[in-house]
């Protein structure tokens, strides 16, 4: 019948849950090494920030101790004064000087601190600069936490899909649950199927070898017509080699006879003439050429009775002219050959008549012509009424055998039909196999790969189930599989904020160190005051107080030059956090962006898993659909094979009605035989 297309057979690239997760971890772009790697990186770029943090720690206490070294200003100064002994006049013009330099350096530091100003302005905090990166990343603790809630939620609706999916899968059970389940309802599974074919082929064969052995039986009943012309010449007494010797013993009898009558000849002399002795033998026999007369007309009336019933026959065996003329071939005796040796017999016969009436004189002896009549009867084993018996009774087995052969040309129409309603199962048969592309060795063939398939899926399934099991044991719950990796990250959202905190307060420090660093440098801004009670006190030279001047200011060079190194380091190392936390936003964004196109492929991977599985109807559609393709429904497929019974019982009692009317036959040939 026409339908839709087929179901379609169930998926075979459906790979295993190890495989299945080790594919959503490369689509996510996570497996576990490559976290580790990540981790592991992560924990490197730590470890070598807390190194920088530690140099720069040494160089602050490296300032510290510059700046130890500066606070002792005033004993060098004490120092130098006494050993200078600089005059008054002379250290004025220095101080002179020192005030002009001092307000070039208040100058220098008025714009150093607008510089420093600006880049703190620019550079912001590193709170600041943190949530600046976070921002730029898209990630920030409040935003990971949320993607990750996304994620155990998409991963536990991706569970409840993959047990939805599993439940449907194992909702359509195994390939041989299904055919069993459609084999239930044909009521026709595919051993009692092939049984039943079986059984058929094997009573198909049994008939058509009774049909063969009837037909060579019937074949044998017809063709032995030799046996059929035996057993007729026996009923008529008359057979070829009999009647041969017959004649043989006529001609013999008849030669026995002219030798009598030669020898009569001799000894007629000695008796009467021969119308006295036929007169007395009449006389004696009470029998006159008139009785004879009648005799001779009641045996003519007699061979034309039987010359009726011979056309009678004739009539009735319709097609057995050709054949006796089959068996007169046969016997080299035509109709032809047949009447001239009568003719020639009737004209021995007439000729003995008269030679018999010639001696019925001198034959006193002899029998009467009634006896002499019953004993060629008797040797012909056919008398008037026996032959009628015979014809009778010929005539009884005729009908007889003309009504077997009616029964029997009914049972074979019969058979013929039978045959012919075979032959409408068979094209059924091979049309059902042709719809279903299913012959008796394909489908033998398809239920041993059917079985190797149903094997092959058991052992898949089972190692499914372990894997599940041991994926579900290994793999556990999101959660968990966080946790795993938290612990392996060392890095909770706990600790990455107590780390922010630690870091903002290690910032903080340090912007305190910095502005109690500013403070101390503010502290030398009293230095000409100091100067000028100590050149007061002291009286230092001019030519002294240059020199330390230049060394200060070699000395204030190298310490701004210091604390400028200091925050391009700062800066410095600041990028390379930045490019340690995630290389650039942009990379994080590409990284996102994947991250979010695997997602939605997943998410269209299972859609169009869902779509393909919508694809597999239920089990009732998918009968109803086969139902229709073989055209046959339970019902109906159990009515044609009840009907296929009946057939087949109807065709065994014809069967066994035909053995009987044979046997019957067979038993009626050997009694007349």
């Amino acid at each position: 019948g026409e339908g839709g297309a087929p179901p379609r057979a169930p998926r075979r690239d459906h790979a295993s849950i190890p495989e299945r997760m080790a594919y959503l971890e490369q689509l996510l772009g996570d497996s576990a090494d490559k976290h580790a790697a990540e981790l592991q990186a992560l924990k490197d770029a730590h470890a070598k920030f807390v190194a920088s943090h530690g140099k720069h720690a040494q160089d602050i206490a490296g300032l510290k101790a510059l700046h130890a070294h500066h606070a002792t200003m005033g004993e060098r100064i004490d120092f130098l004064e006494k050993a200078l002994g600089d005059s008054a006049d002379k250290h004025a013009a220095a101080l002179e000087a020192l005030r002009s330099a001092h307000g070039k350096h208040a100058d220098a530091m008025d714009r150093h601190a607008k510089s420093l100003a600006a880049s703190e302005k620019h550079h912001a905090s590193m709170g600041e600069r943190l949530a600046y990166v976070e921002k730029l990343l898209g990630d920030s603790a409040d935003k990971h936490s949320q993607e990750l809630q996304d994620l155990k939620d998409a991963h536990s609706k991706h569970a409840k899909d993959f047990a939805t999916l599993k439940a449907a899968h194992a909702a359509h059970s195994s390939i041989g649950e299904r055919l069993g389940y459609l084999e239930t309802l044909f009521g026709d599974s595919a051993d009692k199927h092939k049984n039943e074919l079986e059984a058929l082929k094997a009573a198909h064969a049994k008939h058509a070898g009774a049909f063969e052995k009837h037909a060579k039986d019937l074949q044998g009943q017809h063709a032995t017509m030799r046996e059929r012309m035996n057993y007729l010449e026996q009923l008529l007494g008359d057979s070829a080699d009999h009647h041969a010797a017959e004649v043989r013993a006529l001609k013999e009898a008849h030669d026995k006879h002219a030798k009598g009558v030669n020898d009569l000849t001799k000894t007629q002399a000695a008796h009467a003439t021969l119308p006295d002795r036929v007169s007395y033998l009449e006389k004696k026999m009470g029998d006159s050429a008139d009785k004879h007369a009648k005799e001779l007309q009641a045996l003519k009336d007699a061979h034309g009775a039987h010359a009726r019933g011979a056309d009678y026959m004739a009539e009735k065996h319709a097609s057995m002219e050709d054949r006796v003329k089959y068996v007169e071939k046969l016997l080299g005796d035509s109709a032809d050959k047949h009447a001239k040796e009568l003719k020639a017999l009737k004209d021995a016969q007439a000729k003995h008549a008269e030679g018999l009436s010639d001696l019925k004189m001198a034959h006193g002896y002899h029998a009467t012509l009634p006896e002499r009549m019953q004993y060629l009867e008797k040797l012909l084993g056919d008398s008037a009424d026996k032959h009628a018996r015979e014809v009778q009774a010929l005539k009884a087995a005729h009908d007889k055998i003309s009504a077997a052969h009616g029964k029997q040309a009914k049972d074979m129409d019969k058979m013929q039909e039978l045959h012919a309603h075979h032959a409408t199962i068979n094209q059924r048969l091979d049309y059902v196999e042709s719809v279903l592309g299913d012959s008796a060795d394909h489908h033998a063939a398809e239920v041993a790969a059917l079985r190797a398939a149903h094997e092959k899926y058991a052992d898949a399934a089972g190692k499914n189930a372990k894997d599940l099991a041991s994926a579900l044991a290994h793999h556990a719950s999101m959660g968990e599989r966080m946790a795993y990796l938290e612990k392996l990250l060392g890095d909770s959202a706990d600790r990455h904020a107590a780390e922010l905190k630690a870091l903002k307060g290690a910032h903080d420090k340090h912007r305190e160190e910095t502005a109690g660093l500013a403070k101390a440098h503010a502290l030398h801004a009293t230095i000409p005051e100091r100067v000028q009670f100590l050149e007061q006190a002291v009286g230092d030279s001019a030519d002294s107080h240059q020199k330390e001047l230049q060394s200060l200011r070699a000395a204030h060079g190298e310490h701004a030059q210091a604390a400028e190194e200091h925050r391009v380091s700062v800066e410095d190392r600041i990028k390379y956090v930045e490019k340690l936390l995630g290389d650039s936003a942009e990379k994080h964004a590409q990284e996102l962006k994947a991250l979010k196109a695997a997602h939605e492929k997943h998410a269209g991977d299972l859609t169009g898993l869902r779509a393909k599985h919508a694809e597999h109807a239920s089990l009732p559609e998918r009968i109803d659909y086969l139902e229709q393709v073989v055209g046959a429904s339970a019902d109906k497929h159990w009515r044609e094979i009840q009907a296929l019974k009946a057939s087949h019982a109807q065709h065994d009692a014809a069967h066994g009605k035909y053995s009987k009317d044979l046997e019957a036959l067979r038993a009626a040939h050997e009694r007349h035989a």
